[in-house]
C-alpha cells in the first residue's frame, strides 16, 4: 500500500534490492474507485505512484478495461489516462474485466445495478479513448494478456501512432481479435 509508505522506507525497500513494484491502478476515475471499494483516491494513486519513482524503482501498472461498463467507459478511459500520465510509469498493461460467473453479483451488489459489461468492439474503443490521451515519455505498453481481444505491445510515446492504427484496424475487422473461446487460456 504506497500510501502508507514514506520515501524513506521505499528507498530502504530499494536499498535491500526490491526493484519493481506492481501497482493495479483499476481506473482513474473516483467514482469508480469507491464502487469497487479500492481503497484510494485517484490523487492517492498518482502521489503512491510518484513516490515508488522518486524512490528510484521501477513501477508497472495496470488498468482494467470495462470496469466501468458501458455508460462509464468513456470517463473511465479518459480519467485513467490522466492518472497514469501523472505517474508517467516504467510500465502499463491492460487487462480486460472477465467476470464469468460473478458477473450478475459484480452488475447487481457492487454497480448498484445498471451495469453493463462493453461488448468486444466497445472494449476496443475504450482502449483506443485510453490510449489516445496518453502522453508517456518512455513507457513499455501492453495488451498481450489473455483478457484481452487484441493483443499489443511497444513503447510509449515512441509508438503510440502504430498502435492507435492497430486499435483502429481491430475496430474495422474483428477477424483480427483473438476469439472469445481464447481469451483468459
Amino acid at each position: 500500500n504506497l500510501k502508507d509508505k514514506t520515501l524513506s522506507e521505499l528507498k530502504a525497500l530499494k536499498d535491500l534490492k526490491l526493484d519493481i513494484l506492481y501497482l493495479g491502478i483499476e481506473t482513474g476515475n473516483d467514482e469508480l474507485l469507491a464502487r469497487i471499494h479500492k481503497g484510494a483516491t485517484s490523487q492517492e494513486i498518482i502521489d503512491g505512484g510518484r513516490k515508488a519513482i522518486d524512490a528510484g524503482l521501477r513501477l508497472s501498472t495496470i488498468i482494467l478495461l470495462g470496469l466501468g461498463g458501458v455508460q462509464a467507459s468513456l470517463r473511465h478511459a479518459k480519467d485513467s489516462a490522466k492518472v497514469v500520465n501523472a505517474i508517467d510509469p516504467h510500465f502499463l498493461a491492460c487487462l480486460t474485466l472477465m467476470l464469468g460467473p460473478y458477473q450478475s453479483l459484480y452488475e447487481e451488489k457492487l454497480m448498484g445495478g445498471g451495469f453493463k459489461l462493453p461488448d468486444k468492439r466497445q472494449t476496443l474503443q475504450e482502449l483506443r479513448w485510453f490510449v489516445e490521451d496518453l502522453t508517456l515519455t518512455d513507457c513499455r505498453f501492453g495488451t498481450e494478456h489473455a483478457s484481452n481481444y487484441l493483443p499489443i505491445g511497444g513503447q510509449l510515446g515512441a509508438d503510440k501512432g502504430r498502435i492507435l492504427e492497430l486499435i483502429d484496424r481491430a475496430l474495422k475487422d474483428e477477424r483480427l481479435l483473438r476469439p472469445e473461446w481464447a481469451r483468459g487460456l
